[in-house]
């Protein structure tokens, strides 16, 4: 949303706002309700060029970093444990939905072999992507304008580049791979309840699918959801308020469950002595 008004509603105008994050989550819905094919190649584009822009940065950004930008390392004004308590929530929601993957299992060739592998390597290979290009943001910026930059890998490109045509480039970048993510939220979305109805545990409405093998009730309603949470935010805060306290609510909630899954799993290895099936396993890769 901020990367849109690089662009657009520059004043922040907060009913503009709102009507753009409001296409911002029709428009993934959208590429849904065409249908899975559509949806891929959607994210095949996407893909590219949110890795492109991260590479960039993790590349090529390294080279214009400067040291004294990494001092102080602590500019919110609170102590160092508050600081990285604050920043634990945005850490998690960076690597939110890594097991949904599972959800599309009934979509994809091979799933024993072709979830494993690609969820553990790509979620390294984020990891570094994502490290190597925020180390490289915090030094190419000064800490003062990193604090109040609301796109800072736009403006980290106008530092690299001078002027604003290379910032402009990577805003729509991010943009467009913000969709991305979006297009595959909804789907997981519309996947869950699927799964669900089909066990008995939701309405049926939700097993239906469209003509293009879509369970457009559950895109439907996700999205409405999603477009009343968003207004709730709205109408009481700003645009980086709101999306501090979705980030929030999202890490928190996530939490939980990822919490009990992991401590299940424990109590699967240790008390009940359970082991993997190691053939099986090896055989993913």
């Amino acid at each position: 949303m901020l990367y849109v008004e690089v662009f657009l509603n520059k004043g922040h105008n907060r009913f503009v706002s709102v009507l753009l994050v409001l296409v911002g989550l029709w428009l993934p819905a959208l590429v849904n309700l065409a249908g899975a094919r559509q949806m891929g190649l959607v994210q095949v584009v996407t893909t590219v060029l949110k890795f492109a822009a991260l590479a960039f940065m993790a590349t090529v950004g390294l080279f214009f970093v400067h040291g004294a930008n990494y001092s102080p390392a602590n500019i919110s004004g609170e102590s160092t444990a508050a600081a990285i308590g604050g920043g634990m929530p945005i850490g998690l929601f960076r690597y939110l939905g890594v097991e949904t993957v599972a959800v599309a299992a009934g979509k994809v060739r091979d799933p024993d072999r072709n979830i494993p592998r690609p969820t553990v390597i790509g979620t390294l290979a984020t990891a570094v992507v994502y490290v190597l290009s925020l180390v490289a943001v915090v030094g190419i910026l000064p800490a003062q304008q990193l604090k109040n930059s609301t796109a800072p890998f736009s403006d980290a490109a106008n530092a690299i580049f001078g002027g604003s045509w290379a910032g402009n480039i990577m805003a729509v970048a991010v943009i467009v791979s913000g969709l991305g993510a979006l297009s595959v939220w909804t789907m997981i979305c519309a996947e869950m309840p699927l799964a669900a109805a089909q066990d008995g545990l939701l309405p049926a409405r939700f097993k239906q699918l469209s003509a293009k093998g879509v369970p457009a009730f559950g895109v439907v309603t996700s999205t409405a959801l999603a477009s009343v949470a968003v207004i709730v935010n709205y109408s009481g805060s700003g645009g980086t308020t709101a999306f501090t306290t979705l980030v929030l609510m999202t890490g928190i909630t996530a939490a939980i469950p990822y919490a009990l899954s992991a401590g299940a799993q424990i109590k699967w290895r240790l008390a009940d002595r359970r082991q993997l099936q190691g053939a099986r396993f090896a055989a993913t890769w």
